[in-house]
């Protein structure tokens, strides 16, 4: 697929994350980012256009670039990775419920101790979020390796037949790091349900005025844009018709997606007319 004019143009890049993909649009279309500011609905607009937006004086049309590009919203993911996480504290409640069976029958404990490999570990691993949830996500990591940690105390005192340890060893840790990470799962869920930040990237041409609502912008920087090759895994649900080539970063070696923003900003120009009621 061959690139457009700006192809040519002088870098800087600027390089921004939609969930697990990358994305890049040269920064000479770029006007300004900015924390998203409070949107204004249109009734009856398009899904991925989320409304007006006012910067430093002047309203413009917000794109969700994740609705139009195929990905699901951010609010959206945030009540999947909400539900996953519901689901992955039932798994290890009932993971906790066999340790104090275990202890109560004064028999082995048999389920996993490796925090790496429990449900609740694997699905920390698969995770693809970025920016906030990750942050979020994050900090489940230490309890959740101090309850493995304290449970298989309790399983190597099990196994030696020293039972009335085990009991006093599962007493202690129900009210230290077991209770710890029930609570940090459910401030997790907490923070996942409030509204996740995005920024508001704001590009322009001389006829057209838009502000992308993406994840985060990682880096203003130089690329190379070339003749790299993706495959459908590489681009999962991206909408192809709105890219306008590749690039390999010059570290990671990760395939960058390059945006059409000719594309975009004419449908940002026409997005108004369409939207608004004309004027009596």
């Amino acid at each position: 697929m061959l690139l457009p004019a700006f192809r040519q143009m002088e870098m800087p890049w600027v390089i921004l994350r939609l969930g697990p993909h990358r994305l890049a649009l040269s920064a000479a279309w770029v006007r300004e980012m900015a924390v998203l500011p409070e949107v204004t609905v249109l009734p009856g607009s398009m899904p991925h256009l989320r409304g007006m937006v006012d910067l430093r004086g002047e309203a413009m049309p917000l794109m969700d670039l994740r609705r139009r590009l195929g990905l699901p919203s951010l609010s959206h993911e945030a009540r999947k990775l909400t539900q996953d996480l519901s689901r992955q504290e039932h798994s290890h409640r009932q993971w906790l419920k066999e340790l104090e069976e275990a202890v109560s029958q004064g028999r082995p404990f048999t389920l996993e101790l490796d925090p790496g490999q429990c449900p609740l570990g694997l699905w920390l691993m698969r995770c693809q979020t970025r920016g906030e949830a990750l942050a979020h996500l994050s900090r489940l990591e230490s309890p959740h390796h101090q309850a493995h940690q304290a449970a298989g105390e309790v399983a190597a005192l099990l196994a030696k037949g020293r039972n009335e340890q085990a009991a006093q060893a599962l007493a202690r840790a129900q009210t230290g790091p077991l209770a710890r990470l029930l609570r940090a799962i459910e401030g997790c869920r907490r923070d996942l349900r409030r509204p996740q930040r995005e920024i508001a990237l704001v590009v322009q041409n001389e006829d057209a005025l838009l502000a992308l609502a993406v994840d985060e912008v990682e880096a203003v920087e130089p690329l190379e844009p070339s003749g790299v090759r993706w495959s459908q895994a590489d681009m999962g649900q991206l909408n192809q018709n709105l890219l306008a080539g590749a690039a390999q970063h010059p570290e990671s070696g990760k395939i960058i997606f390059l945006l059409d923003l000719e594309l975009l900003l004419d449908e940002g120009r026409r997005l108004i007319p369409e939207t608004l009621p004309a004027e009596p």
